[in-house]
């Protein structure tokens, strides 16, 4: 299923979270298989009233498809932590990158040895390197992979 097709299927829907019960698919800004699995990148927001007072009410999540609906992705295990120049020796891939209105861009990143992808900051990534380190643009073009 390309992203055009994910949006029409899935866009208005309800999904779970883990910080809401009742969120809706706003938009799905990424479709990738790995391993033999479809996951899809949401653009999610809320339908509590409760959090609406957050910064940004709109949240980026993982899911993939079980036939009937979406299901958000959680992993079992923590991001590596991400401790100076040498943390893009943990990534396997970038799967996205999504720019908020705001300006804010966040990656989503395939970590190696797990098989849940997280979305990261990109000025927490940038704080990361230094100047003897490869440029943020150079890791993400290595790394990059084509969408389904």
């Amino acid at each position: 299923m390309d992203i055009e097709c994910a949006r029409f299927r899935f866009r208005g829907s309800i999904i779970e979270t883990c910080w809401c019960s009742k969120a809706m698919i706003k938009d799905i800004v990424a479709v990738f298989q790995l391993r033999g699995r479809k996951l899809y990148g949401i653009l999610a927001e809320p339908q509590s009233p409760l959090l609406r007072d957050w910064a940004r009410t709109e949240n980026l999540l993982w899911a993939h498809d079980d036939g009937s609906s979406l299901h958000m992705l959680q992993s079992e295990h923590q991001v590596p932590l991400l401790n100076g120049p040498h943390w893009p020796d943990c990534v396997e891939r970038i799967l996205a990158i999504h720019s908020f209105p705001d300006g804010q861009v966040c990656i989503g990143v395939k970590w190696k040895n797990d098989d849940v992808p997280t979305w990261e900051r990109e000025e927490n990534l940038l704080a990361l390197l230094d100047s003897t380190a490869e440029c943020l643009p150079a890791v993400l073009q290595r790394q990059l992979i084509d969408p389904l």
